[in-house]
């Protein structure tokens, strides 16, 4: 026989046999089949997703590790500027200033005003009340936007007069207010300048201590022109020593060991811990919605609540609760149900179920209350947009069977019957991975994230190995 005419031959043997096997036979052929696949094909799915996600999950935690670290150098960088700068930042400290009440002097109040009014380098000072004996003088006037001339030079004796002591008028009411309440004349007692170094050398310092007399004290030549305000934002306080004899110091407030003032010194210290807390786990926050998945091949879905934590800004848990529904199967009668799902249909309706020979049209749908447990990762992107990626596990907690059908017995016109029994559920039998994006607004964020299952051991529901589908959840951030 020549080999193109082989085929024709075999063609017309097939055909001459007669044919034993009816259409039925054909569904139960193709259902044995079904069952009966080889082991080896399925270990190598399941090899080919174990190592896909190992390789992910490496990968994710490669890049978590890797960012973790930059972040912390950036912040380790920030907290050695702050300091840096804290303690650079030093207050110039002054000498103390003794503001006596008055001292007898000869010569006229006019003379002494106008010659004050010579000496302009004044400093700020927010008001000045000179007490004599019970009797006060305080002009209310003065204590308003008034400048007080204290010059620095080798004289004593100066009056304190304002920068607007050129107004005549003004000058001449000064004239009589100190006349009148004054037998001689209020002054700043001033300490001349060192002309040399020797001299500052010969300076006994632990005279200042003694008020009422005057002392030589060195004054550096950058202090001349510093301007002493006596706000309460100012660096120094008044504080009498002598109430009897009127005497007013001014002093520097308490300094802390970085030469900052104490308030300022504790806002820095606080500043610091904040920046080192965010080496540790910062506060979790959460988000809660909805959740939708629809899977390929198959006529249903799954709806349910989402609850996500997150332990830092990318990583969390996602969990829940969900219906997951496989939708409609449909049988002729108790026959065809036996050979394509392998089990009797009394068996599956239990006593409910009376007789199997008047039951046809048969409708199955079936669902399963699953708990997702997984892993989340989120890589922020530009404009609120972010990739997720997910790995875990759908926990099956129950499972039921609604199957209706038309129960030839019944007389009446409306025969259909419905019944709901048990599924048996194994509780872990799946895996999922997901690598989807998601958009934030504000509080509000939306995932969409294509996914991929493989069920482990194959169930009289779901026959096949693999399911892939898109899951969507719309969350709100708290």
């Amino acid at each position: 026989m020549k080999t193109e005419d082989f085929d024709d031959a075999i063609r017309k043997k097939v055909n001459s046999i007669y044919h034993t096997y009816k259409e039925e036979d054909i569904d139960k052929v193709h259902n044995y089949v079904s069952r009966k696949k080889t082991v080896a094909v399925r270990a190598r799915y399941v090899k080919m997703l174990a190592f896909s996600a190992v390789a992910v999950l490496v990968a994710g935690l490669f890049m978590w590790n890797m960012m973790q670290l930059r972040e912390k150098q950036e912040l380790a960088a920030k907290i050695d500027t702050l300091q840096n700068e804290i303690a650079q930042n030093a207050n110039v400290k002054t000498d103390t200033v003794y503001l006596e009440k008055y001292i007898t002097k000869s010569e006229s109040s006019k003379n002494i005003v106008e010659e004050n009014t010579a000496e302009n380098t004044s400093r700020s000072i927010n008001s000045i009340e000179i007490n004599n004996g019970g009797n006060g003088l305080k002009n209310d006037k003065l204590a308003e936007n008034t400048t007080r001339n204290l010059s620095y030079g080798n004289f004593k004796n100066e009056r304190l007069t304002t920068g607007k002591s050129a107004d005549k008028k003004q000058n001449s009411t000064l004239q009589k207010s100190a006349q009148k309440h004054f037998p001689g004349d209020a002054y700043m007692k001033k300490t001349p300048l060192a002309n040399n170094r020797n001299q500052q050398e010969n300076i006994n310092r632990n005279d200042r201590s003694k008020i009422g007399e005057e002392v030589n004290v060195p004054i550096k030549k950058y202090e001349l022109t510093k301007t002493i305000d006596l706000t309460n934002d100012s660096a120094y306080v008044v504080s009498e020593k002598n109430a009897s004899d009127s005497v007013i110091v001014l002093e520097e407030k308490p300094m802390a060991e970085n030469n900052m003032p104490e308030e300022q010194n504790m806002e820095s210290k606080n500043e610091s811990q904040k920046v080192r807390k965010s080496f540790s786990l910062k506060k979790l926050h959460y988000n809660i919605g909805l959740e939708a998945e629809r899977a390929l091949r198959h006529d249903g879905g799954s709806l349910g609540l989402v609850a996500q934590v997150f332990f830092t800004d990318r990583i969390g848990i996602s969990t829940g609760i969900r219906m997951n529904n496989f939708g409609y199967d449909r049988f002729r009668d108790p026959r065809d149900f036996r050979m394509r799902e392998g089990k009797d249909f009394a068996e599956v309706c239990g006593p409910k179920l009376v007789d199997t020979n008047a039951v046809e049209n048969i409708e199955r749908r079936i669902s399963i209350i699953q708990l997702p447990v997984n892993l989340v990762y989120v890589q922020p992107l530009k404009n609120d947009f972010g990739l997720v990626f997910s790995a875990g596990t759908n926990i099956n907690l129950a499972g039921r069977q609604f199957i209706g059908f038309d129960n030839l017995k019944r007389t009446d016109r409306d025969r259909k019957q419905d019944i709901n029994v048990k599924l048996p559920v194994s509780p872990f039998n799946n895996a999922t991975l997901s690598v989807g994006v998601q958009k934030k607004w504000s509080n509000v964020v939306l995932q969409a994230s294509p996914f991929a299952t493989m069920q482990f051991k194959r169930e009289a529901y779901k026959m096949e190995p693999f399911t892939f589908g898109l899951n969507l959840k719309l969350m709100y951030s708290l």
